[in-house]
């Protein structure tokens, strides 16, 4: 086969499988009942548009989605986004059965192996019973002045940046915020 015939061949099956992932994710998809745009059903490219291109406008063409498609949306290929709060128990109220995690949104996190960003439920299941005794209504009862002080503490810095005009970073000073422990 001469080198012509074969890219010819490559382009030829990449074209197919482009085609038949469109239309799996437009019809057969276990999403696709769920109504919103197309371009959002087929890619990420739609949200990129909006979040890199629009500068951040992806969070106000959710909303204007919503009025056009109703409640809940199909906003990429893989992801929902619900506006009706009456759904909220039915999604992230404590279930009997095992739900995994969606791995892809974890990642965003930037916590591989953390005990909130791990993806399967039996090994989250693990690491977060290793934590429950720090959790118990007294262990918090106990920190509540100790928070009550580093809140304080964080308005007052938030406070003294906004008087002088200065910007600061919110990332960080929440981060340490949330990061710094002292015992009570």
């Amino acid at each position: 086969m001469a080198f012509p015939e074969i890219i010819k061949t490559i382009v030829g099956i990449l074209l197919v499988a482009v085609v038949s992932e469109a239309i799996r994710r437009l019809y057969f998809h276990p999403l696709a009942h769920i109504p919103g745009p197309k371009l959002a059903a087929l890619t990420w490219w739609y949200e990129l548009y909006f979040d890199v291109i629009r500068q951040g406008q992806y969070v106000f063409q959710i909303q204007k989605l919503h009025k056009i498609y109703g409640p809940i949306i199909r906003i990429t290929p893989k992801e929902l986004h619900i506006e009706d709060v009456g759904f909220l128990d039915a999604i992230y109220a404590p279930s009997m059965s095992r739900r995994d995690k969606y791995e892809y949104q974890l990642r965003t996190l930037r916590v591989p192996g953390g005990v909130g960003t791990t993806a399967r439920h039996d090994v989250h299941k693990k690491r977060r019973e290793a934590l429950n005794p720090f959790f118990s209504k007294r262990n918090v009862l106990d920190l509540e002045p100790v928070i009550a002080r580093k809140v304080d503490q964080l308005c007052k810095i938030i406070g003294k940046y906004s008087s002088d005009g200065v910007p600061i970073n919110l990332s960080d000073l929440f981060f340490a915020f949330s990061n710094e422990y002292e015992d009570p």
